[in-house]
């Protein structure tokens, strides 16, 4: 760890729920981008999206808005091909598309999302949510995903899903996993560590901790179905 501190945002927006949650972070063009959780109002939650500014310890965002919203709007995330950042909305299908139409009113700021591709997904991506930003390693794009059982308790199972980094079709995905077999488990983001092939994960159990985790890429490569 090289430095800490509490990031300013937009308070705005504090009402039941009280601050940014899920902050997914990914870079590009050497700008820090980020999206994440906001809960306007309880059973209201939305997509805040934006840039940090490191040196001024704040984040610069606006609110996500789409044709047909729904009231409940999680787990999108980004991933950057080289070319310009893109936004995945859902995986069945697989819906790919970009912020537009910015709004720069003070009090309310937003951005708008437009699809700009869909592609057709195995039917299991149905269930597939979130989790992590995309990280590009050669030709590919890779995710983690997660999808949750409903059972006496939500369980939470995760999977990789790579993309091809130019037509952005899916390439492989793999089997369902957890990270320590508990309940509840949430994973934001990770990193290819290509000196060593191996992957640093950062994730949590039961909403109260927070772990990493290094795996061999060697090994993961193990379990994937396609």
């Amino acid at each position: 760890k090289t430095d800490e501190f509490v990031l300013n945002y937009n308070e705005v927006y504090d009402n039941i729920y009280v601050g940014i949650e899920d902050i997914r972070l990914i870079m590009h063009n050497e700008v820090l981008h980020f999206n994440a959780n906001r809960g306007l109002s309880q059973g209201h939650i939305t997509i805040e999206t934006g840039t940090i500014d490191i040196s001024n310890q704040k984040a610069v965002s606006k609110l996500a808005i789409k044709n047909n919203i729904r009231q409940v709007e999680k787990n999108w995330v980004l991933f950057s091909d080289n070319t310009k950042l893109n936004v995945i909305y859902q995986w069945y299908p697989l819906t790919i598309g970009e912020y537009t139409n910015n709004s720069n009113d003070i009090e309310n700021p937003t951005t708008t999302f437009t699809t700009t591709k869909t592609i057709q997904t195995p039917y299991i991506f149905k269930w597939f949510r979130g989790s992590t930003n995309g990280i590009v390693i050669g030709d590919e794009i890779w995710f983690i995903v997660h999808l949750v059982s409903d059972e006496n308790r939500r369980y939470y199972y995760h999977a990789y899903v790579i993309l091809d980094r130019i037509t952005h079709d899916v390439k492989r995905y793999s089997r369902l996993f957890s990270f320590e077999k508990e309940i509840i488990e949430y994973t934001l983001g990770f990193v290819y560590m290509e000196k060593n092939n191996q992957f640093l994960i950062g994730y949590s159990t039961n909403d109260c901790t927070t772990k990493y985790m290094v795996v061999p890429k060697e090994n993961i490569e193990e379990i994937f179905v396609a």
